[in-house]
């Protein structure tokens, strides 16, 4: 009997004295990388004639599963992330516009697998994805957050952090890395395809021709006298201004466009800059120009854009294999959203929730010989959520479900529903929809009117079918009447720097 005990007892103590990683995923020490694209259509990747060639996505594909009708809960970056590293709803993690912060108690993926032992690293190519108060937005429960100076970041530079943190990583602990991807994010750039210039002419001086074609990230250290100083940019074709702001120390100077508009189109701007002070000031002069193609030509730099993405996922997994952890690692690529290419006139990211938007690829690369892999396969035509993606990235590595999570696994296969959401100040008033693999069903509360597409004779939304076949989904109208008048959504104070973009 005392042999017995002290047997247990012994047991116990062992499984005390083992890295909490150890007890959630039977010793497997899976990786887990997931990797997000901002603004990448589901159709992105296609084999089709004239699509963007993306040799390594699909080399990425033959080793795991496609899905080919994933949707975003949201059509704007930070709402639809926070959906995805929660599995909850926007209006659920409280993060509903862009700017917001996440409601105190929601569990991130980064923090449950923090707690079991995991190494946990985020590298935002997007910089307004990790928020000005550290811990209180995307980056909570990140061991390591790397964010870069401009508010898109290349490729290059996210994967050489990534390197880094490889580099120090203890080996005998697993990790989680999210690395998120910006080229596909508007604008585009033309890269040497198209190389089109502007001039900035300070007060009359001699004028500095820049480069527009890609985004001209334009800084500059100048002595301004009192008074207003003015700045002349035009450009041989339409631009936009994206940013122009001043600052001497942490004091914000009034900056005024007195010809033009903030990103609006055009190819003469005047701003001024106000100095306050009865003598010289010197300030720190920041700008952010791009041109703004046309359609046709936003279409081919788009392309150019997903190409350039393969090319970092190339590197990505020839990264991997050399340091032997590819097979060891759980990988998933999605999207943040997707953007129209001339759907419904918009071009570029938006505020409905029409399919352009929301429709996002979605791929999953198992552990090697992980015998649950067929199951996968078989949800790949289904309605599926990137609030499914933590279910199933946990389900894959053995760790145990997170708390509040709304999503399911997707080694589960059932039928599933989509509900997405946007709210004012990125929309007009809050709009819910509801969609399964034939029906959406959408209500504003503004208008407090349905309205409804037949996705399987109308994929690209034009008809309102709801006079003619709402009474089919009336269990859906009284759900999105529940959730419009649920949700109070006020819009936050803005943070001016990205205000203008939607950031």
């Amino acid at each position: 009997m005392r042999a017995r005990l002290l047997l247990s007892l012994a047991s116990a103590l062992a499984l005390v004295s083992l890295p909490a990683c150890f007890l959630f995923h039977g010793g497997k020490e899976a990786n887990i990388l997931l990797v997000v694209v901002e603004s990448l259509r589901y159709d992105a990747i296609s084999n089709a004639s004239g699509a963007a060639r993306t040799p390594n996505l699909h080399a990425l594909v033959a080793d795991g599963t496609a899905f080919r009708s994933c949707f975003s809960h949201s059509p704007s970056t930070q709402p639809a992330l926070a959906s995805l590293l929660s599995s909850r709803l926007p209006h659920e993690h409280g993060l509903m516009h862009n700017g917001d912060e996440l409601s105190e108690g929601v569990a991130l993926l980064p923090e449950w697998l923090g707690k079991r032992g995991y190494q946990t690293f985020a590298a935002f190519g997007l910089a307004s994805s990790a928020p000005a108060r550290r811990g209180h937005g995307l980056d909570r429960g990140f061991g390591r957050v790397v964010t870069f100076p401009h508010e898109l970041a290349d490729a290059s530079d996210v994967l050489d952090s990534f390197d880094a943190f490889l580099d120090g990583a203890v080996k005998k602990r697993p990790w989680f890395g999210m690395l998120q991807f910006t080229e596909t994010r508007q604008p585009f750039d033309a890269g040497e395809d198209d190389r089109v210039e502007a001039s900035v002419i300070r007060d009359g001086e001699e004028p500095e021709t820049i480069s527009i074609g890609d985004s001209c990230f334009w800084e500059r250290t100048a002595s301004l006298p009192p008074g207003r100083t003015r700045f002349t940019i035009h450009g041989d074709v339409p631009m936009r201004i994206l940013r122009f702001g001043a600052k001497s120390g942490a004091r914000q100077l009034h900056v005024v466009f007195e010809r033009g508009a903030a990103i609006e189109p055009g190819k003469d701007f005047v701003i001024s800059v106000e100095n306050p002070d009865a003598d010289p000031l010197t300030c720190e002069l920041e700008g952010w120009f791009h041109d703004a193609p046309s359609l046709a030509a936003s279409r081919k730099r788009y392309r150019h854009e997903i190409e350039a993405v393969d090319d970092a996922i190339g590197r990505l997994v020839e990264d991997l294999k050399a340091r032997g952890i590819y097979e060891q690692t759980v990988i998933v690529l999605t999207s943040d959203h997707g953007l129209a290419l001339g759907e419904h006139d918009a071009l570029g990211r938006g505020d409905a929730l029409f399919d352009e938007f929301l429709h996002v690829p979605l791929l999953i690369k198992p552990l090697k010989d992980d015998s649950r892999a067929p199951e996968l396969a078989l949800s790949v035509s289904d309605v599926t959520r990137l609030a499914d993606v933590v279910p199933t990235l946990l389900d894959l590595s053995d760790v145990s479900p997170m708390p509040g999570a709304g999503g399911g696994t997707l080694l589960e296969h059932r039928r599933r529903e989509l509900i997405a959401e946007t709210h004012t100040g990125e929309s007009a008033g809050s709009v819910f929809a509801l969609r399964d693999e034939r029906f959406k069903l959408l209500l504003g509360s503004q208008t407090n009117r349905f309205s409804m597409y037949d996705l399987r004779s109308d994929t690209l939304e034009q008809e309102d079918v709801f006079p003619l076949q709402g009474q089919n989904k009336p269990e859906w109208q009284r759900r999105l009447g529940a959730l419009v008048g649920g949700v109070h959504a006020p819009r936050p104070h803005p943070d001016t720097r990205f205000e203008a973009l939607g950031y």
